[in-house]
């Protein structure tokens, strides 16, 4: 999978708000593209989309069947699951925990990007760091 929609709804149209907590942060992105410039990454601003609200958020990005990610644990993992109650579709949400550093969570989006396949995640949130997974030092 390299299609991303990155970052939920921002109430705030300022370009301030897009570093805040609940988008993902441009660090994120940059290191993203840094590590892997074929990612598709999309986010609320370059869909025109910013000051929407999330059920907008994951209109759109079931329309364009792109995994949201986001920082938002507040509201729109609810969304998200009304969507399915609602039995409307919804590709995935990829929830960034508070406190998950940028390392961890860059390497997890790479991971799930490059070893996904297309539609594997539709209908489910998954809560990042991956828990379970050891992190692997070079010593040198």
């Amino acid at each position: 999978m390299s299609d991303f929609w990155l970052g939920a709804a921002s109430r705030e149209p300022s370009d301030a708000a897009m570093c805040g907590r609940r988008e993902l942060q441009r660090r994120h992105v940059r290191g993203l593209l840094r590590r892997n410039p074929g990612l598709n990454i999309v986010r609320v601003r370059d869909a025109g989309l910013s000051g929407a609200d999330d059920p907008a958020v994951l209109e759109w990005a079931a329309g364009q069947g792109r995994v949201v990610i986001t920082h938002d644990v507040s509201t729109l993992t609810k969304h998200a699951l009304n969507r399915l109650a609602a039995g409307h579709p919804m590709p995935g949400v990829f929830e960034l925990r508070s406190g998950a550093g940028i390392g961890q969570a860059i390497d997890d989006l790479l991971l799930l990007a490059e070893c996904s396949h297309e539609g594997e995640w539709e209908g489910q949130v998954l809560y990042l760091p991956l828990e379970g997974r050891e992190r692997v030092t070079e010593r040198r």
